[in-house]
């Protein structure tokens, strides 16, 4: 093939590409068209894309980085000023200085009288303020007399009252625990007064009250942990002691031991209580000897998740007595086992939640306890622990800024709840003492309550509760009414201040209608008549109690005050024929150096 014939072919070639030009040929016979013919050849055509099923070329493939190279920039930051009209204004130095904060008083005297013959005074020291401890000393006395009504013409001038203390604190302040000591003595005396002149006993002749008085002292000393309590095990404890005698031979030494620890678990803090409480009470007039011991333990643990918080534990208690009253002997151990769940769920933060849950209860009462409660206890009262196991449920709202409201509904289980019982019979025999006796009781109380609290600003406040209680209980395993409990209880408290200057509180009180006794009971005496007292004797109306508190600051070291007992003059009786004080006004001054 020469040279012509290939530049032919090569632009044929070319032409057929470029212009997709059909090539004819004639045919050879051997394609069965049975002779000559033309056939069309097209030599290029459209692309057709196929989907096939796919398949990996490489199971592991590895993916190198074949090409490295470093980047070489060469560059240069220089400042550019900008010109502004504006010109800040220069800045004063920085003063460091100490600021003297306000000297705290480190002594206040309080001095007063009232009608009825009643002196007041207080008085309290501290030691000046300081970073490694704290320390002082506080008294006070208070005594009156007269101004009880309708009292038989033996009593009329003898309702004497008087109370006397004397005591002292100690704190040291550690880097990881404070620990605080304090210790009080104390002189009560007391007429038993409780003798209304009724008809069945205005001939009689009782002479001139007795008089009790209770001797006694105090003392705690208490360790507390400031560390975070994921990082520590001891939150605090405490070791307390009291010492309490009376004038007819009743003489308690108590000692409780109680302390807090807490446990990390997991991601859950786990708080153990623990106490241990010793008594031992006697008395010479009805042939007292009781010696208690008692062991607690309350695991407990609370979880928050969001807006709800759930307090979970069991009490576990061992309770061991042995008592001598009257005759009999009583040797006794008890196990209680129980629960106590507490939730609280937050509907509104900071407006609305509702609460409820189970609480338990278990306290051993005492003398120096029921002394403050009443001081006219007759002497050689028998004390037993009491339980109480409590569900409740309940909602506390804001209403509007500064008014919130608290609603509660609960029943309760008592087991050998403490009631002041006055027996009647004693009025009618002066050979008795005319005081109070305990009464131990078991049943249950039913109760709903409401609470509004409004706080119009920082210097007034006021506030309203209301409260009623359905009580059923049995006094060995017969029925009894609720001695001196009033269902139906109530009353408003206001709180002023004026410019610091005028400090005034308000504060009235209902107590409803209450049974004194059971008119069905017989006497303790088999000698003396069951019939004979009036009727409606065993009721005790309701009342209403106003007191007042006015303080009117001259300076900060000057202060006058006025305080007012039964403003309103109610004649009502605290406890059966014990009837209060109308009309008791103090006033004085208080100092402060």
């Amino acid at each position: 093939m020469n040279k012509s014939t290939n530049t032919i072919l090569r632009t044929l070639a070319v032409l057929v590409g470029v212009c997709n030009l059909p090539l004819i040929a004639q045919d050879d016979g051997r394609t069965g068209g049975g002779g000559l013919g033309n056939i069309q050849l097209e030599v290029t055509r459209a692309f057709e894309g196929q989907v096939q099923q796919p398949r990996k070329l490489n199971d592991m493939p590895r993916i190198d980085d074949t090409l490295r190279s470093d980047v070489s920039l060469d560059y240069k930051i220089r400042s550019r000023p900008v010109f502004t009209d504006f010109t800040p204004e220069p800045l004063s130095p920085a003063r460091i200085r100490r600021v003297p904060v306000d000297k705290l008083p480190k002594m206040m005297v309080r001095l007063g009288l009232g009608n009825h013959t009643t002196p007041l005074a207080e008085f309290a020291f501290n030691n000046e303020r300081s970073r490694n401890q704290s320390w002082g000393f506080h008294g006070r006395h208070f005594s009156t007399q007269q101004g009880v009504s309708n009292l038989h013409s033996d009593y009329a001038r003898n309702n004497f009252l008087s109370e006397n203390k004397l005591g002292g604190h100690y704190r040291r302040f550690f880097r990881n625990y404070t620990l605080s000591t304090q210790a009080e003595g104390f002189y009560y005396a007391n007429d038993y007064y409780g003798m209304p002149e009724m008809d069945f006993n205005r001939e009689l002749s009782f002479g001139d009250p007795l008089r009790q008085s209770y001797l006694g002292a105090k003392a705690s000393v208490a360790l507390f942990s400031s560390k975070n309590k994921q990082d520590q095990l001891f939150d605090n404890g405490r070791l307390g002691y009291h010492y309490i005698q009376d004038r007819f031979g009743m003489a308690e030494h108590y000692a409780f031991f109680p302390t807090k620890w807490s446990f990390p678990v997991m991601d859950q803090l786990v708080k153990v209580d623990f106490n241990t409480i010793l008594q031992n009470t006697v008395s010479d007039t009805n042939g007292l000897s009781a010696e208690y011991l008692n062991f607690s333990l309350f695991p407990h643990i609370t979880h928050v998740k969001d807006n709800l918080s759930v307090l979970v534990g069991l009490h576990f208690i061992y309770n061991y007595n042995d008592v001598t009253f009257l005759g009999e002997i009583q040797d006794q151990r008890d196990y209680f086992l129980s629960p106590e769940v507490i939730a609280t769920y937050k509907i509104f933060p900071n407006v609305m939640e509702v609460y409820g849950g189970i609480d338990y209860d278990f306290s051993m009462n005492n003398m120096a306890d029921m002394t403050r409660l009443t001081p006219w206890l007759n002497p050689g009262v028998l004390v037993q622990p009491t339980r109480k196991t409590d569900f409740y449920g309940g909602t506390n709202f804001l209403i509007m800024p500064g008014l919130s409201l608290d609603l509660r509904a609960s029943y309760t289980d008592w087991r050998n709840k403490a009631l002041l019982y006055r027996d009647p019979f004693s009025m009618r025999d002066p050979a008795r003492l005319q005081g109070l006796d305990l009464r131990y009781v078991s049943g249950s109380e039913l109760g709903v309550s409401a609470n509004l609290q409004y706080q119009f600003s920082d210097d007034l406040r006021f506030g309203t509760k209301i409260a009623f209680s359905e009580y059923q209980f049995t006094f060995q395993d017969e029925f009894t009414v609720p001695y001196h409990l009033a269902p139906w209880r109530g009353g408003f408290n206001l709180n002023y201040k004026y410019l610091n200057k005028i400090v005034a509180n308000v504060e009235l009180t209902y107590i409803g209608q209450r049974e004194a006794f059971y008119v069905n009971e017989q006497p303790f005496d088999g000698n003396l008549p069951a019939v004979g007292f009036p009727e409606g004797f065993d009721i005790l109306p309701g009342f209403w109690d106003l007191d007042l508190k006015f303080d009117y600051n001259f300076n900060p070291n000057l202060t006058v005050f006025l305080k007012v007992h039964n403003a309103l003059a109610s004649n009502y009786d605290m406890f059966l024929g014990y009837g209060a004080q109308r009309f008791l006004g103090i006033i004085g001054l208080s100092f402060r150096l």
